[in-house]
């Protein structure tokens, strides 16, 4: 299973914070990784609301040297309602193969929620999506 460092869930966290307290609404980041290991963050163009973020997910996109790189980390925030998964992700996360995440910050207490589809949602671990930390 694909891990993402310490020190980018943190810089995430920081995207997703500087989003809300800047413009008021939810955020959303894909992480693509190709064959070699190699990685490529993707804020996709969305519409934002206070309570959600939506836009199309590409399965599998180019790097600039045309290699493919496929989903690996579909990641969002929650900043509202705290960190649960709500109705919306759960009918749009049924790709199989991501790990999806939810960061929350509600309250100054900064919370990530992690799982993936293989034909029902299983949970994940912090320890096992995130490395070193």
């Amino acid at each position: 299973m694909p891990k993402i460092s310490r020190a980018l869930v943190e810089q995430i966290e920081y995207v997703f914070m500087v989003t809300y307290v800047r413009d008021q609404t939810e955020d959303r980041l894909l992480i693509y990784v190709g064959q070699d290991g190699r990685r490529k963050i993707v804020r996709p163009e969305m519409r934002r609301t206070r309570a959600s973020v939506q836009g199309d997910v590409q399965l599998t996109i180019q790097d600039d040297d045309g290699a493919l790189l496929d989903l690996a980390f579909d990641l969002h925030s929650h900043h509202l309602m705290g960190a649960f998964w709500s109705g919306t992700d759960n009918a749009n996360e049924r790709i199989r193969g991501p790990i999806f995440g939810v960061f929350s910050w509600k309250d100054n207490t900064p919370t990530w929620l992690f799982r993936r589809f293989t034909g029902e949602f299983t949970d994940l671990a912090y320890e096992e999506v995130v490395s070193g930390g």
